[in-house]
């Protein structure tokens, strides 16, 4: 099956599998195909592994293809090494008052005009692929260096997760390079922080995001959903699989595990992170980061301790810079640095990338 792209010379797009499918409003209705599209000139044509993403969305936000797109403008930047490549973006179709649940927890409808809109992108393959120890590190480096390209681009990507960051393979070295993608939620730094549907996927969102929702977006918000991305992959995946443990018992997928509101969750987070109760930060198979994941957690929740001083003389939804705003950032890349996570384990073979 093909579909045509339209005002792009009605190039061809070859369907090839459904990757992804997410029934309802909240998820957007969204389905994603792995395709084949045809790049260069017709005598030497070669065709690029793309995904095809179509999903109903608000119309009055920028489309991801947008975004991408102004990202992407000035080619010899550096977004190719941070950010999924864009190839073309379309719309169709339009419905008026479709209504869903905000947010977890909340009774409040929200009723907004949607979309339907077709975003092709390169495709990348899942992160947890990345199954090597070592590659923990290199994904941590990668996406907090992804994070901070767009902040200097006066972006965030609102939504740092397990599920939108993904690595191409170069062909040439068999080097890696991970990249964020899904910019359904982002938004410039300028631009005004109400909006109509959740931002984040919630076992990564930030804690004082999940105490206080309608607060301002900062950096940190980014580097904190970062932090609990890494820190659940040495949980719960082995081998780039998932670990078969209940939930009831498992120490991260219980925060979901009768709460009730966000707050009982950003309770849950605090409590994990100051290591209550005593818990290791690994599975078996990831043993060797526990010094490092340990580190990391206790580094975040030192400044977490001291954010919640200063709120006790500056009010409870005082946001500190130390944690949250750029020296929180600095704080977390000198981290790293110092534990060696800006080198990679071992080299491809031009030696400028980090092997698969």
């Amino acid at each position: 099956m093909s579909v045509s792209i339209p005002g792009d010379g009605d190039r061809p797009l070859e369907l090839l599998k459904v990757l992804d499918r997410r029934t309802g409003m909240v998820g957007r209705a969204t389905l994603v195909h792995l395709a084949l599209l045809p790049v260069g000139k017709e005598s030497t044509c070669e065709r690029d592994v793309v995904v095809l993403k179509s999903s109903w969305q608000h119309s009055n936000r920028s489309s991801e293809s947008a975004i991408l797109k102004e990202l992407h403008e000035n080619k010899d930047d550096q977004a190719h090494k941070y950010l999924v490549e864009w190839y073309a973006g379309w719309e169709q179709g339009y419905t008026g008052g479709n209504s869903q649940r905000a947010k977890f927890g909340l009774d409040d409808i929200v009723v907004h005009d949607r979309v339907l809109r077709h975003t092709v992108v390169e495709y990348l393959n899942p992160i947890t692929k990345l199954a090597h120890p070592s590659h923990v590190r290199h994904v941590g480096w990668s996406i907090l260096h992804a994070i901070k390209f767009l902040d200097d681009k006066e972006w965030f990507h609102r939504d740092i997760s397990l599920g939108n960051m993904g690595f191409a393979t170069l062909r040439d070295c068999q080097g890696v390079v991970v990249k964020l993608h899904d910019f359904d939620l982002s938004k410039r730094h300028e631009s005004p922080p109400a909006n109509p549907h959740w931002t984040g996927t919630l076992p990564f969102v930030a804690i004082a995001l999940l105490e206080n929702q309608d607060a301002d977006h900062q950096i940190g918000f980014d580097v904190e959903a970062l932090m609990w991305t890494l820190l659940w992959i040495v949980r719960v995946y082995e081998e780039g699989t998932t670990v078969n443990t209940p939930v009831h018992p498992h120490p991260l997928k219980n925060w979901f595990w009768n709460c009730e509101s966000l707050s009982d969750i950003a309770a849950h987070k605090k409590a994990y992170l100051l290591g209550e109760p005593p818990h290791p930060w690994t599975n078996d198979f990831y043993k060797d980061l526990e010094p490092d994941m340990r580190s990391l957690a206790t580094m975040w929740s030192d400044l977490l301790w001291d954010q919640t001083k200063a709120r006790r003389q500056k009010g409870g939804d005082f946001l500190s810079d130390k944690v949250y705003g750029k020296p929180g950032f600095l704080s977390i890349q000198g981290w790293m640095k110092g534990e060696g996570w800006d080198e990679p384990w071992e080299r491809c073979l031009c030696k400028h990338h980090c092997a698969e």
